[in-house]
């Protein structure tokens, strides 16, 4: 896939001149082969997850990280813990800041028209947890029970692994996450993790 993005921006280069319909048609070739992309990277996760390795983490370093690595609009408010606030947990750095930056994705995604994002930290007994607030869309009632399963997707488009991959992540690192929404105003997802002792 990635020979044929190279063969794209190479077609687009050598049609600069023209009236813009020829670019128009290779940039819509070029976001669907990036879809493609993403879709069997999401395939190839749910199939093939890999064993935990799991450390110490620092939840605000997490989220961080994984705001560094997505695109969030700027009529998006997002406001993250301090960090003396949050416990250190335990878990594979790795598939952890996967589950938060999808957490994230499908939090932005739920407000095309701008909301607030909020992440917090704390914990329960010998648990921690990181949670993810939006203020968007929601999820119907009749949804919630049927988002974790596989191929199951409330987004136009969506294949459905997202919110899949995260649960078996969760279960992998010895957690779990919970989701639960009000339509129309928002959803919150709850991760718990074991705590760092």
């Amino acid at each position: 896939l990635v020979t044929v993005h190279d063969y794209i921006n190479d077609l687009k280069s050598k049609f600069t001149d023209t009236n813009g319909e020829v670019q128009e048609k290779l940039d819509g070739i070029d976001k669907a082969v990036t879809k493609v992309n993403r879709l069997i990277d999401e395939l190839l996760e749910f199939v093939c997850v890999p064993e935990s390795n799991p450390s110490q983490i620092d939840p605000v370093e997490i989220v961080k990280s994984a705001v560094s690595n997505i695109s969030i609009p700027e009529n998006i408010g997002l406001f993250i813990p301090e960090k003396k606030e949050c416990p250190i947990l335990y878990g594979d750095r790795e598939q952890i800041e996967r589950i938060v930056k999808n957490l994230l994705i499908n939090a932005i995604q739920s407000m095309p028209s701008g909301g607030e994002l909020f992440v917090k930290t704390g914990n329960l007994g010998n648990r921690g947890y990181l949670e993810v607030t939006d203020t968007g869309m929601g999820i119907e009632m009749e949804e919630m029970e049927q988002i974790f399963e596989p191929l199951y997707s409330t987004k136009s488009g969506g294949i459905g692994l997202g919110l899949s991959i995260c649960k078996r992540y969760a279960q992998i690192n010895g957690g779990k996450i919970q989701a639960k929404s009000i339509p129309g105003k928002g959803a919150t997802f709850r991760l718990f993790l074991p705590l760092f002792v």
